[in-house]
C-alpha cells in the first residue's frame, strides 16, 4: 500500500521533530516526551489542513533545536541545521516561513517588560501577522492550557502559564475577527 505525497510529507515533518525533539521531555505539567506535545498540538488543527499540520509538527523545532546553555553563535547554527532539514523535506515555502514566525527565539519589545508583556509582544509581532502560524498557535496555546488542567496543576506557575496562554489566544483570535 502507497501513501500519498501528503502523508509522505507528514512523515517527512514528524521526522524531522523526532530528531530535534529527541531525549526532550515536557517540564509541565507531565513530564512526556516532547513530540507527544507536537502531535497533540498537530491533532488540534483540522485534519484537511495539511499546511497547518506539517507547522503544528515543526512549530517548536527551530526554539528547540539549541540549547539554553549554548552560546549564541552554537543556537543559531543548530537552528539553521533545522532551516535547512525543513528546506531540504521540500514542504510549500509557506510551512518554513509560519516555523519561523511562530519560534520564539528572540526578545520582542523593550528590555523593561515583564515576562508575559514580552510573551504577548511575540504574539502580536511575530505570530499574528502570519495565518498559519496563528492557527497553529492557538492550537499549541490550547493544548498547553489543556495539558495543565488535566494534570491539576495549581501552583503559581501553572496559574501564570493558564493566563500568558489564555491571553495569548485572545490576542490571537482578536486579530482573526479583526482582519474579517
Amino acid at each position: 500500500m502507497s501513501i500519498t505525497p501528503e502523508e509522505k510529507q507528514l512523515n517527512d515533518a514528524i521526522a524531522i521533530a523526532a530528531d530535534v525533539h529527541r531525549g526532550q521531555v515536557r517540564d509541565l505539567p507531565d513530564g512526556r516526551p516532547y513530540l507527544c506535545h507536537v502531535m497533540d498540538v498537530m491533532n488540534h488543527v483540522p485534519a484537511q489542513d495539511h499546511l497547518a499540520r506539517l507547522v503544528a509538527i515543526l512549530h517548536d523545532t527551530i526554539e528547540d533545536a539549541a540549547e539554553k546553555n549554548d552560546t549564541d553563535a552554537i543556537k543559531a547554527a543548530k537552528r539553521e541545521i533545522v532551516r535547512q532539514k525543513i528546506r531540504a523535506a521540500k514542504f510549500d515555502d509557506a510551512v518554513l516561513i509560519a516555523v519561523e514566525a511562530i519560534s520564539h527565539t528572540k526578545k520582542h519589545g523593550s528590555q523593561e517588560l515583564s515576562k508575559l508583556a514580552e510573551y504577548l509582544a511575540y504574539v502580536a509581532e511575530s505570530v499574528a501577522p502570519n495565518v498559519l502560524a496563528t492557527q497553529v498557535k492557538i492550537a499549541d496555546n490550547y493544548v498547553n492550557m489543556k495539558d495543565l488542567i488535566a494534570a491539576g496543576v495549581a501552583d503559581d506557575v501553572a496559574r501564570g502559564r493558564l493566563h500568558k496562554y489564555a491571553r495569548s489566544i485572545a490576542l490571537l483570535t482578536e486579530k482573526k475577527q479583526g482582519a474579517r
